[in-house]
């Protein structure tokens, strides 16, 4: 029972504090604090054996939530892409022992503190608290460990507003967090003292806000380990290539309720854990039969998800010479040359005059090349008014006599010959698409390379993934990856298996993904990846998006040897801990499940 006080204790400590009265001014935060005295809340966490799998309480998690931990396993972090990842800003201030500088930013000219930094933990994902009023970023900003930072003065304390945080966990035993959670923290210095209270809040996975406390004691002799990356090595080259550790489905965790000799729904976690009147349910289980388990009901419908893709056309950098254009229907990345543009997918025809506006707003140099990444739509119905907008560098060379022109005066169009034969009908179906946005030149080989703006310009096909004529662009030197549909931020990989997709491709995409892309620091930075949809990305996030197809994969793949009918397989909610994050109307969690079955039933 002592994790059950733990946690309410905790909770009343921060909400007293929240209601004190506190100066009405800036108190100086700068210096060097030490948890030592005061994260009692995480001791019964560390040491052995730790936070075990299958301990949820205290915790306001959903039936989603709980699905994912139980399916975690600590062998996840024997993955390569795993090996590197510092905890989230959610836990980095609690654990292990966060000692950390807190530093004053000073601007220069006014002297005025315009950011606090906040170095020294777990992993170095060291933060920074902007206090000049500047906006968070764009939705399709890149998430990053240590999310992004903005604070204000409240009645003497700081208030922090954290968002843009990686898709990561709350507890360490598999407790997912997802990308749309919140943190708001409250920094309050009494003398050599600082108490720090979290309030986390994610409309996915958890049902109620979860607040923790840690106390920290001020301590000048205090040294900040220079800064050093975690080694990565193969350490279970037993796991194949692609494969991703995961309990089956329907896995519970007894182990840490008998442990500590509590009755097994307590260890169940949910809101009810958090509070004291849980005591007499306590009361109520030690005296039911051992098999009783009540699971709470869950709550109304969530907050809604951001609107991506919705008309309001954004430019943002990526780096190098690479930007996104999103917004638009699809992400739209384009790379500047003094001499011209590239663009990578041309979104919806409806959109055109907006996509050209927002190029001219980085570049007014014509666009020289477009590349598309599948036939899709939202990916090539720009084509005809791009290619328009732009120049042929090629226009007038070749053709009869030398007179004549050999392509046409626009930007020619690239794509993988089973992209034209797609829209053109020439699969013996009906043309998909007018003439006028089928590309000009195609691919039939697994890669092509061009130079342009600089640097190598690869595209590599990736069959049978979304479509059988998808490719991903690599731009080389500036390092970023256009990925097109096998990779989404917001939603489930869209197997088309009447254009030849299949999971199985979609898979061999993502690994292949996560063979050319390399972190620069613990799992963040380094190449950088624009999905078909959503926010920027490195490889920690094609990595999770490559775990969750694989465990879901798996799954299915189970049910589907069990002779399991597709009606059995969706009423066991192999996606029930994904659906938060990646279902959407337009393809539901409920759809990929079909896609997949359709898919292995198929093969088998």
């Amino acid at each position: 029972m002592m994790c059950v006080r733990t946690h309410l204790i905790g909770a009343a400590v921060t909400l007293t504090l929240v209601a004190t009265p506190a100066r009405a001014q800036q108190v100086d935060l700068a210096g060097m604090w030490s948890s030592t005295l005061g994260n009692h809340e995480e001791l019964p966490l560390r040491g052995d054996p730790g936070v075990e799998v299958g301990e949820y309480v205290g915790i306001p998690l959903n039936d989603a939530a709980r699905q994912h931990a139980e399916s975690w396993t600590p062998t996840m972090h024997s993955l390569l892409e795993w090996q590197g990842r510092p905890h989230p800003v959610t836990y980095s201030m609690r654990a292990p022992r966060p000692d950390f500088r807190m530093g004053a930013v000073v601007d220069p000219k006014t002297e005025r503190l315009i950011a606090y930094t906040i170095t020294g933990l777990f992993g170095r994902a060291d933060r920074t608290i902007w206090l000049d009023g500047r906006p968070h970023p764009s939705k399709y900003a890149e998430h990053l460990w240590q999310g992004f930072s903005t604070g204000e003065w409240v009645d003497g304390g700081l208030k922090v507003t954290t968002t843009h945080i990686k898709y990561s966990f709350v507890h360490r035993n598999g407790i997912p967090l997802s990308p749309y959670a919140v943190m708001t923290e409250y920094y309050w210095r009494h003398g050599d003292f600082l108490t720090l209270a979290i309030v986390v809040e994610d409309s996915v996975y958890l049902t109620e806000p979860l607040v923790r406390t840690v106390t920290f004691k001020r301590d000048p002799n205090l040294t900040i380990p220079a800064l050093q990356p975690f080694e990565v090595a193969e350490e279970l080259p037993s796991l194949e290539k692609g494969q991703v550790p995961a309990y089956p489905l329907g896995t519970m965790h007894p182990e840490y309720a008998k442990r500590h000799n509590l009755p097994f729904e307590a260890s169940l976690g949910g809101a009810q854990t958090m509070y004291p009147e849980y005591m007499q349910r306590l009361q109520e289980l030690t005296k039911a039969p051992a098999t009783a388990v009540h699971r709470a009901a869950q709550p109304g419908p969530r907050p809604a998800k951001p609107a991506y893709d919705d008309g309001a056309v954004e430019v943002i950098p990526v780096q190098g010479n690479v930007h996104v254009v999103a917004g638009s229907g699809a992400n739209i990345t384009v790379q500047i040359d003094p001499d011209g543009v590239l663009v990578v997918d041309s979104s919806v025809a409806a959109m055109s005059e907006k996509v050209i506006a927002a190029i001219r707003t980085i570049s007014d140099k014509p666009i020289r090349q477009i590349v598309n990444t599948s036939a899709d739509e939202s990916h090539t119905g720009g084509n005809e008014s791009l290619s328009n907008s732009g120049r042929n560098v090629n226009a007038g060379v070749g053709g009869q006599n030398g007179r004549e022109p050999a392509r046409l005066e626009g930007a020619p169009v690239i794509a993988h010959e089973l992209v034209l034969h797609r829209m053109s009908g020439l699969k013996g179906e009906p043309a998909r698409m007018p003439y006028g946005v089928w590309p000009h030149d195609t691919i039939y080989t697994n890669k092509k390379q061009i130079y342009f703006g600089g640097e190598v310009v690869e595209m590599l096909h990736t069959p049978a993934a979304h479509t059988d004529g998808d490719v991903i662009v690599w731009f080389r030197k500036s390092d970023v990856v256009a990925t097109g549909d096998v990779f989404s931020t917001v939603s489930y990989p869209m197997i088309d298996r009447d254009r030849g997709g299949s999971i199985q491709g979609i898979l061999d995409a993502l690994n292949q993904i996560l063979d050319i892309t390399f972190p620069a620091f613990n799992n963040q930075g380094g190449t950088l990846v624009v999905p078909g949809h959503g926010r920027i990305c490195n490889e920690s996030d094609v990595a999770e998006y490559r775990d969750m197809t694989t465990i879901i994969r798996d799954r299915i793949q189970l049910m589907v040897d069990k002779k399991m009918t597709l009606a059995q397989i969706k009423a066991a909610g192999p996606t029930k801990d994904y659906d938060g994050v990646y279902s959407t109307p337009s393809w539901t969690g409920e759809m990929f499940i079909e896609a997949i079955y359709a898919d292995l039933a198929r093969r088998k």
